[in-house]
């Protein structure tokens, strides 16, 4: 685990920046990082990259892809969105080598290559949201116009 909006500034800076493995969440104001242990000593068992094909709500119980049965007391939800591509409007150009989304680690890893690649230029940055926000410091810490 990691958290996302990190994705768009520390994980882009242009020196030192934030890398897995040291590169995690962190709990509240003291840092605490979330290590595998971290969990463990909760008492919470974490799953990863498992996809639920069934939830019997009544039941308490989830089924994954492999049919593994995971009984719980209480069920989150909490699946996070989706990037919204420009392809999904069926705009031409869109596989552009110069449009970015920025969702995972792979999608930074590609905005570092290219801001490596290009050491200064023009960037518009579309969405002003917090994540948009750090995309946009984080370029201008990499010497962009935005």
């Amino acid at each position: 685990p990691y958290e996302r909006p990190a994705l768009s500034k520390a994980y882009l800076f242009p020196e030192s920046p934030a890398r897995l493995p040291g590169f995690h969440v962190c709990v509240g104001s003291g840092g605490e990082r979330l290590l595998p242990d971290w969990y463990k000593e909760k008492g919470i068992e974490l799953i990863l990259s498992t996809e639920i094909v069934e939830a019997d709500l009544p039941a308490k119980r989830l089924r994954s892809a492999h049919g593994k049965i995971y009984n719980y007391q209480t069920l989150i939800i909490a699946t996070g969105s989706t990037v919204i591509k420009l392809s999904d409007f069926g705009v031409q150009g869109a596989d552009a080598k110069n449009i970015f989304y920025l969702r995972e680690i792979d999608d930074a890893d590609q905005l570092v290559e290219a801001i490596k690649a290009k050491e200064n230029g023009k960037v518009v940055v579309v969405g002003g949201g917090y994540i948009g926000l750090e995309l946009g410091a984080a370029l201008r810490i990499n010497n962009f116009d935005v």
